[in-house]
């Protein structure tokens, strides 16, 4: 059996597990929010979900804008899109500080998210031609959002994410992706 087989049958259990894991962690301080990831580069889809904590920090920028920092914990799954893949998939766990600039004087807030954290890869390489080197990776992503609905409980953003071994050993291929997230802050 392929490993694209075998994932069929632990996606759904490393998925559900991971779910889990965040729902007892958002119901438990100091977790506020939780959000889904789907996105694809590099011949690779990515489909996340992330926990994060409350602000570690907000801080005013005049009237009309703040910046806030939080944590954010990812489980993210990697499935290749090649035929024959060395890999069929990887899985990322990640650990980011995310510093968010964000208008304040609007229905509908707009911010900005920088993100730079560490990742852990079950695997070293995905693809015939994709080799990280090492599995601990470090990952940066950019990306603006919009946050919506009664309490500003609901965002929607769009990030261009990098990960790669930033040198420390070769190769050094890495994995770059853009994606969509959706989420749900519990304040």
């Amino acid at each position: 059996m392929d490993g694209r087989c075998r994932f069929l049958r632990s996606a759904p259990a490393a998925a559900g597990a991971a779910l889990l894991i965040a729902t007892l962690g958002v119901h438990a301080a100091p977790f506020d929010r939780i959000d889904v990831e789907a996105g694809t580069g590099n011949h690779v889809d990515v489909l996340a979900l992330g926990i994060g904590t409350r602000d570690l920090f907000d801080h005013s920028l005049g009237d009309h804008s703040k910046v806030s920092a939080y944590l954010l914990g990812r489980v993210a799954y990697w499935g290749s899109l090649d035929d024959h893949p060395m890999v069929a998939a990887v899985y990322d766990f990640s650990v980011t500080p995310v510093l968010r600039i964000e208008t304040t004087a609007t229905k509908f807030p707009f911010f900005v998210d920088l993100g730079v954290g560490l990742h852990a890869l079950t695997h070293t390489r995905i693809n015939v031609d994709r080799t990280f080197g090492s599995a601990i990776q470090f990952g940066e992503f950019l990306g603006p959002g919009i946050r919506f609905g009664d309490a500003g409980q609901y965002e929607f953003s769009a990030r261009v994410q990098h990960v790669s071994n930033g040198g420390i050993r070769d190769p050094n291929d890495g994995l770059t992706y853009g994606s969509v997230v959706f989420r749900y802050n519990f304040h």
